[in-house]
C-alpha cells in the first residue's frame, strides 16, 4: 500500500466515522420518550418563562399530551405533517391559555427560533 493511498484510506475512514457520529447523535434526541421531551420542554419554560406551580403543572400535562399524540403519528405508516401540524397547534392554543402574555411572546420567539435552527439543519443535510 502507498502513502497515496493510506492517506486516502483514512481520510474516507474519518469522514464515515464523523458522518456516522452525527446522525448517532439525531437519533439519540429522536428517540427521547414523550415523557422525557415533556420534562424537557416544562423545564426549559420554567427556566425561561418563570412558570408558577400552577402554570408549571397545567403546562406540562399539556405537553406530555400532545407529545404522545405526537409519537402516535411518527409510529403510524406514512408521513402525516397535517396532523403533526394540527398538534402542535392545539398545544399552542392551550398553553396560550395558561401562561400570561408576556410568557406567551416569549414562548412564541422560542417556537420560531427552534423551527429556523430546524430548517437550517435541514438546509445542511441536503448540501
Amino acid at each position: 500500500m502507498t502513502i497515496n493511498h493510506f492517506v486516502k484510506s483514512t481520510l474516507v475512514f474519518a469522514l464515515l466515522l464523523s458522518a456516522t457520529m452525527v446522525f448517532a447523535q439525531d437519533g439519540q434526541n429522536q428517540k427521547k420518550t414523550p415523557e422525557e421531551r415533556a420534562a424537557n420542554q416544562t423545564a426549559w419554560m420554567q427556566k425561561n418563562l418563570g412558570l408558577t406551580g400552577d402554570q408549571f403543572t397545567k403546562v406540562h400535562d399539556i405537553i406530555l399530551a400532545s407529545a404522545r399524540s405526537q409519537e402516535n403519528v411518527n409510529t403510524a405508516a406514512g408521513n402525516n405533517t397535517g396532523a403533526r401540524q394540527k398538534i402542535a397547534k392545539n398545544r399552542d392554543e392551550q398553553i396560550k391559555n395558561v401562561l400570561t402574555a408576556d410568557q406567551y411572546t416569549k414562548y412564541q420567539a422560542h417556537v420560531e427560533e427552534m423551527k429556523q435552527k430546524m430548517m437550517e439543519r435541514r438546509g445542511n443535510m441536503g448540501q
